[in-house]
Order: structure tokens, then sequence, then C-alpha cells
């Protein structure tokens, strides 16, 4: 028996890999195969192509990837025909993970995408393409649930990975500067980061400290007072005071550890207008939509200066305490320690 599983970004396949070792006993020795990075390598499953140079930021940087991202539909298209795997994972990866769902339900081949594309921000127009391409879904958020299951799909509700991790704590007297895990993310915020952190390090007494992943160079040199760490995850934030912090994932870790911060995130400006007014949400930061109302607060595009944040850096300062009890709750609200058992709940139904 095999089974297709497969992931787009580092982020995805460190999550396909969490949820293909959570497999019940009986699907211990199960053939996998799919679209893999090194977690989902690691976890034993065969690749039939890699996620590598495979991340996109903004309209032209996606039109720059579709011939790569259509050769590898087809390969992955191809490698289901002729193996015919029992059921299918999908993990993130909206857009493509759509377009090879519907060809693999045409194939009779059962899909479960875990973290579908967020029709409920934006692209709504979209749902019935992910009717015909998904018969269940894996959510991270629990105002998720609902908005699928009016789509038809079977729903579960798996809690967000992020919210789980634990780290000791440590001094607390660092400011994070937090822009991003992508090249083009860096070089738009780091530059206002660097310029709106100064007062507030001085005047607090706090050591400003860069997290950037080991493959990714900041755009400028550092000034003096500012430590690099090669290291993006929570690991890296266990001493923070307080962060600024490009909007994503990222913000969830902050939230688990209590850490205060401020969302910021800019875009290149074609895909900003282009794609805001297809916007139905009130936030874009995943910890003021998870907890209904503005917990942290958040920047974006043109309102992401140096003067707008350090502003609000030094708002977040004077309400650190109320702002950490806050997070924390919003990450409790996160955490199903069950929720990859109930995943597989769904998948044994097609294995």
């Amino acid at each position: 028996m095999h089974l297709w599983i497969s992931a787009g970004e580092l982020s995805g396949d460190q999550r396909a890999a969490e949820l293909f070792r959570a497999r019940p006993d009986r699907l211990a020795d199960i053939a996998a195969f799919g679209i893999t990075g090194p977690n989902l390598a690691a976890a034993g499953v065969e690749s039939v192509g890699t996620i590598d140079r495979f991340s996109a930021m903004g309209l032209g940087e996606v039109m720059r990837l579709l011939p790569r991202a259509i050769r590898l539909l087809t390969r992955a298209d191809r490698a289901c025909r002729k193996r015919r795997p029992a059921a299918a994972i999908l993990v993130d990866f909206g857009a493509w993970h759509m377009q090879l769902g519907q060809r693999l339900r045409r194939q009779q081949i059962p899909v479960f995408h875990l973290a579908p594309p967020k029709l409920w921000a934006w692209g709504t127009w979209r749902a019935r393409t992910l009717q015909r391409s998904a018969d269940a879904v894996g959510v991270l958020f629990p105002f998720e649930v609902p908005f699928y299951e009016r789509l038809g799909l079977e729903v579960v509700h798996v809690g967000h990975p992020a919210a789980a991790h634990h780290v000791v704590r440590g001094d607390a007297s660092r400011l994070l500067l937090l822009p991003g895990s992508r090249p083009a993310e860096v070089a738009a915020h780091l530059p206002i980061m660097l310029k709106a952190t100064e007062k507030l390090a001085t005047r607090a007494g706090l050591r400003r400290t860069l997290c950037l992943p080991p493959n990714v160079q900041p755009p400028q040199p550092l000034p003096g007072d500012v430590e690099l760490r090669r290291v993006h995850g929570p690991e890296a934030f266990g001493d923070g005071a307080i962060a600024v912090a490009a909007s994503g994932t990222v913000n969830i870790e902050l939230a688990a550890l209590g850490i205060p911060f401020v969302a910021c995130y800019r875009m290149a400006e074609t895909t900003f207008r282009v794609g805001m007014p297809l916007v139905r949400v009130r936030w874009l930061n995943p910890v003021n939509l998870s907890a209904g109302n503005l917990v942290v607060e958040e920047l974006v595009q043109d309102a992401m200066t140096a003067l707008n944040l350090e502003r609000a850096l030094s708002r977040t300062w004077e309400r650190r305490a109320a702002i950490s009890t806050e997070l924390e709750h919003v990450a409790a609200s996160l955490r199903r320690p069950d929720g990859l058992a109930a995943c597989w709940e769904v998948l044994s139904r097609w294995l």
C-alpha cells in the first residue's frame, strides 16, 4: 500500500513530517512518496521532487517559478497514476496543491489537505476549487472549522504546531528583530526595524538581536550594537523581552512564549494593490485573528514606517505585562495535543 504526501515550503515540510511520524503502528511500514524537503526525506518519504527554491513572495516571483511548478505538477500526477496511492496528504501550499488535489481525486484517490488555503481571509471565489480538490481538511485555528464545514468538507481541528513549543525562558534582556525568513522579506523589513528600535533599546537597556535563517544574509551592514543569531525559531527567542516581527507563524511562536511584539509587513507594491481589495478580514496577524480582537499592534505596507513602528513599540513596552498575559491565552487556545491523531482517524478510513 502506498501513500502520497507533499509539501511546498520548509514549514509545510516540517509539519508534514510530524504528521507522517505520528501514523498509527499498523501503518508503520506504509510506502510513502511525494514532494519532499529535508524533514520528509529524513522521515523516510521517497522523493519524486523537492521543495528547494520553490517558495515565492510577490507576483513577480510567482510568475518566475510558474514553469517549474507546472513541471512538478505533471511529475506528481504521473507518479500517482503509476503507483496508485490509497490516499494523499497535501500540506499547505494552497494554489499548487488545489491543482494537484483535483487531479488526484479524478483518479479516485481521497485527499486530506492539512492547512488548506485561507479562503476565509481572501479568495472566497476559489471555494469551488477546494471542494473539488479535497475530501477532508485539517485546520490550525478553531475559527476555521465552521467556514470549511459550510463548504461540505470534513474538518479536523489539528491545533497550531507553533503554539506547542516548549522553550525555557531566559533573562528577557533582548529586543528581537524578526524580519522574516525569505531574502525579499528581510530586505523590505530590516532597514525600518533597525531605525525604529534604536531609542527603545537604549531607554530600556535591551540588546538588539537579529534572528535570521542560516541561508539568509542581512541586506546591509549591521550597527555595532546588533547581535546576529543564525537561528530562526523559538529556540532563539527565549531571552526576548519584546520583539518586532514580520506577520506570520513566528507571531504564534512569540505568543507561546508570552513575548510582546509589534507585527508588520511590507510586500511588493503591485502585489499589495492587487491583493488587498480581496482581503475580507479585519486583521492580518494570526494572533489578532485568533483572539478576535486587537492584542498586538500591526503595521502593514505604507503604515510600516520607522516612526510608526517606534511609537507602536513604545506603547507595547508600556503594556508588556498585560499583552504577555493575553498572548499566553491565545496560544493556549491554539494547542491540541491529540491533533495529529485526529488526522489519522480520518486517514485510516482510506488506508
